[in-house]
């Protein structure tokens, strides 16, 4: 999971246009990976990972 959200992560980046740090540190995404959440609030609860980041990202962070 965590090499497929880096993946993800690095997609976005360049679509972006923005260092890929700008969208999800490394270690917000290994807490998602550790955790595994299922829902869009489960996934807010994640330490890094606040209102903005979930409405901007969380489908795809989900899918």
């Amino acid at each position: 999971m965590f090499e497929q959200l880096m993946d993800w992560r690095d997609r976005t980046a360049r679509t972006e246009k923005y260092p890929d740090r700008h969208s999800v540190y490394r270690t917000n995404l290994s807490a998602i990976a550790a955790k595994l959440p299922q829902t869009l609030k489960s996934l807010s609860g994640i330490k890094g990972i606040g209102p903005e980041k979930t409405n901007r990202y969380g489908t795809a962070m989900l899918t």
